[in-house]
């Protein structure tokens, strides 16, 4: 179970047994792990992470991709298509404790609770290059 607390940062209890999660300080893409749905894979994803040179990608299932994210199992998650807010709204709060960064293609951060219910297509770093990672998608990826 991960969980996440406002201020005081992320965690992960397995079996009991809480731990305090960061997400890693990979600056290098090429270094990158990247995490991608098994149920419905894009081929435009995988064009993206070709282009990225990201060479290591795992398949993973719901907000556990971004939870890997934060843990620092994985570095990137990039989901090209809308979600409901219920879906990513915690997933996003364990991301921004553990020192991630969760954004939409343009780098906007997002705001739950609104009108409109669902989430753009986003972009989860582990942080230390999150800029540059959504600059060097407005160059690669194909809409």
């Amino acid at each position: 179970m991960y969980y996440s607390s406002k201020n005081t940062g992320a965690y992960v209890n397995r079996k009991g047994k809480v731990t305090k999660i960061h997400a890693s300080k990979k600056r290098d893409i090429e270094e990158f792990v990247a995490v991608q749905s098994r149920s419905h894979g894009s081929e435009k994803l995988s064009k993206l992470f070709n282009a990225l040179k990201i060479t290591k990608v795992v398949g993973s299932g719901s907000s556990i991709k971004g939870c890997l994210v934060a843990e620092g199992s994985a570095d990137l998650y990039i989901r090209d298509n809308s979600i409901c807010e219920w879906d990513v709204c915690a997933m996003n709060s364990i991301i921004d404790e553990a020192g991630g960064k969760m954004t939409d293609f343009n780098g906007n951060e997002f705001s739950y609770n609104k009108s409109k219910t669902m989430v753009e297509p986003f972009v989860i770093s582990n942080g230390a290059i999150h800029m540059k990672i959504i600059e060097e998608i407005g160059e690669k990826y194909e809409s």
